[in-house]
C-alpha cells in the first residue's frame, strides 16, 4: 500500500522547513528523559575529542543506521558509545526528487536495533489519529508565558527525550535542503502531527486533541525515531524531518498549531532492505 492509498484526516496549505536546517528550533519537549528506545542515537562529527551533534538516527540493524539526508557526520552515537560511520547512501530517483532519507553505514556493530512496523498504516489509525511517540536528543523546550506553546531551552542537547503525539495527517513533505541560490528539494512520503494545547483544541490546526505526553521535535532531532504501538510493543513508523506552520496562521511552528512532519519508512521498505541486506 502506498502512502497516496491511505485516507487522510486533512489537506492543507503548509511551509515547511528542514527541522535541523533553517529553522530556529526546539527539540523534543517536554523535558521527558527515557532510558526506552535505546535504539535511537546522535549522528555527529568527532574532530579529536569533541563531539558536536548534527541530528538523530535509529540503528536497525548492526551495522546500519537510517535517518535523514540532511543530516551527516563521522559517527553514531548509541548509549554513550561512539560507532564510526564509514558510509552514507541516500536514494538518488531516475525522475522526480529524491525523498529526505538516508541509510548508515557503521564500522562495527550496535547492541540495540529497533523493530520496523511490518504493515502500512491502517486507514483507521491516520483518520483515528493513532498515537506515536517521538524520541530525540536535541534541546528541549519550556512552556511560554503567553499560553500559546513553547520556547526552546538553549544547551539541554544530548539527552534522550520521548514526547507523544497523534497521526494527524499522510501527505508528501516537500522542503528546500540546500540554499536558495542552490537549492536542494527533498519530497517525502510523511506522516505529520500537529502541537494541540491541552483541554483547548481552539489551536489546533489538524485536529486530534492532545495527549497526555504532548509535545513534538525540531533542530537535532531529524533523523530521530517516531514510533507506533502495534501490540504492545513499540514499532519504528517514521524518521522525524521537518517542522512547518499554516500559513498566515501562526509565527512559530513551535507554538500551538505547529506541524512536524516524519518520512513514512513503508513507502520505502523495499530500498532500505535491498540497500542494508534486511530480509
Amino acid at each position: 500500500m502506498s502512502l497516496k492509498s491511505i485516507s487522510t484526516k486533512r489537506t492543507a496549505a503548509l511551509i515547511f522547513a528542514g527541522a535541523a536546517l533553517s529553522v530556529p528550533a526546539p527539540a523534543v519537549f517536554p523535558d521527558n528523559p527515557t532510558n526506552d528506545y535505546k535504539a535511537v542515537g546522535m549522528i555527529g562529527n568527532v574532530t579529536g575529542k569533541t563531539f558536536k551533534q548534527n541530528g538523530c538516527g535509529v540503528a536497525i540493524a548492526p551495522t546500519w543506521v537510517v535517518g535523514v539526508a540532511h543530516v551527516g557526520g563521522n559517527v553514531f552515537v548509541e548509549e554513550k558509545t561512539v560507532y564510526p560511520i564509514i558510509k552514507k547512501i541516500t536514494i538518488k530517483l531516475k525522475d522526480g526528487e529524491s525523498p529526505d532519507l538516508a541509510l548508515y553505514q557503521l564500522a562495527k556493530p550496535v547492541p540495540y536495533q529497533a523493530e520496523f512496523l511490518n504493515r502500512p498504516l491502517k486507514t483507521a489509525e491516520i483518520k483515528n489519529g493513532a498515537e506515536i511517540s517521538i524520541v530525540g536528543y536535541g534541546n528541549t523546550a519550556t512552556l511560554r508565558g503567553d499560553g500559546k506553546g513553547w520556547d526552546p531551552a538553549k544547551g539541554s542537547e544530548g539527552v534522550r527525550r520521548v514526547a507523544t503525539n497523534r497521526i494527524d495527517l499522510a501527505e508528501e513533505d516537500r522542503y528546500n535542503i540546500g540554499t536558495a541560490a542552490s537549492p536542494k528539494w527533498k519530497t517525502s512520503d510523511a506522516i505529520a502531527y500537529d502541537l494541540d494545547k491541552p483541554g483547548d483544541d481552539s489551536f489546533s490546526s489538524l485536529g486530534g486533541g492532545a495527549t497526555s505526553k504532548e509535545g513534538g521535535m525540531g533542530a537535532k532531532d531529524s533523523g530521530g525515531g517516531w514510533f507506533i504501538n502495534d501490540n504492545g510493543k513499540p514499532k519504528l513508523v517514521a524518521v522525524g524531518a521537518s517542522v512547518g506552520l499554516l500559513k498566515g496562521a501562526m509565527t512559530s511552528p513551535y507554538r500551538y498549531g505547529g506541524i512536524g512532519f516524519g518520512v513514512y519508512l513503508w513507502s520505502y521498505r523495499d530500498w532500505i532492505g535491498k540497500t542494508a541486506g534486511l530480509k
